[in-house]
């Protein structure tokens, strides 16, 4: 993904017509094979909220930077 800050999390259903939503605490899409490939999902109920898989931290919830929103078919922040 280009844009994101890393101190932050970010999602959008209106840009993604995507409405499968994720969390960390109850619906983790943090499989094996999608910490082996740094995953990144739309976590939903907000324009700039993500979830980032990492093989360190497991599931992150993060936020866009300010002006940005989270387009999940490429999968980055971006503006709208």
């Amino acid at each position: 993904p280009a844009i994101y800050n890393t101190n932050m999390a970010t999602n959008m259903a209106t840009t993604t017509g995507n409405d499968t939503f994720y969390n960390c605490a109850e619906r983790d899409p943090c499989t094996q094979e999608n910490l082996d490939t740094l995953g990144y999902y739309y976590k939903g109920g907000t324009v700039t909220t993500f979830i980032q898989c990492t093989g360190v931290n497991g599931c992150v919830e993060k936020t866009c930077s300010p002006g940005l929103i989270w387009i999940d078919n490429d999968k980055t922040c971006g503006f709208a």
